[in-house]
């Protein structure tokens, strides 16, 4: 039992082997900012909060650089891991993220345009295809595609899009378009960006 009046379960060779024992809804143990209140690590939510707050807080995230870095952050609401339950599973398309998780992400940028900050009014849940177009807007290269023998078939204003169309995976339209390797799909395609 906390001073707090917080009473939770430990296990006794925890607390006979000295372990630090802190109060779960109050020390925050996730990149030093967040707070698992909940203390299931396997719920389908868990590992997309830890990466969060870790790609806002912690150096040593992979996408520190693209998110801390930059003053990216999180609201103080949503570091504590039933706030941001509670949260997303109000969402619209909730639960298409849960049948299928890995064809839907949790995005800060569509519902409000660019923004520096994880909250409850830019958050929404969108199709992973959808974030992706919006990420490479700026980035969009347009290209053309041509026949094994060069006779122009279309152009397309991205790679995404021609990807779309033409079923071909975007990694191997992009390789080409690169020249790291000569074709995709039985196909040449060429920058148009580069070329004019």
């Amino acid at each position: 039992k906390f001073d707090d009046g917080t009473i939770q379960r430990e296990c006794v060779k925890r607390i006979k082997d000295g372990c630090n024992i802190y109060n779960k809804n109050t020390t925050p143990t996730v990149f030093g900012v967040g707070i698992n209140d909940v203390g299931d690590s396997c719920h389908i939510l868990y590992q997309r909060w830890v990466n969060m707050i870790g790609r806002c807080y912690s150096k040593k995230h992979c996408q520190y650089n693209s998110y801390g870095a930059k003053g990216v952050i999180v609201e103080d609401y949503l570091l504590r891991f039933s706030n941001y339950v509670n949260f997303i599973s109000s969402l619209k398309n909730y639960d298409l993220l849960v049948d299928n998780p890995q064809n839907y992400q949790i995005d800060k940028d569509i519902k409000c345009g660019r923004q520096s900050i994880y909250s409850r009014e830019t958050i929404s849940i969108v199709k992973k295809e959808d974030n992706l177009e919006e990420e490479n807007k700026g980035k969009r290269v347009a290209i053309a595609r041509y026949t094994l023998d060069d006779e122009f078939i279309d152009e397309f204003e991205s790679i995404c899009k021609a990807s779309k169309a033409t079923n071909i995976p975007i990694g191997n339209i992009a390789k080409c378009v690169r020249k790291e390797s000569k074709t995709a799909g039985g196909y040449k395609w060429v920058s148009l960006t580069n070329n004019k």
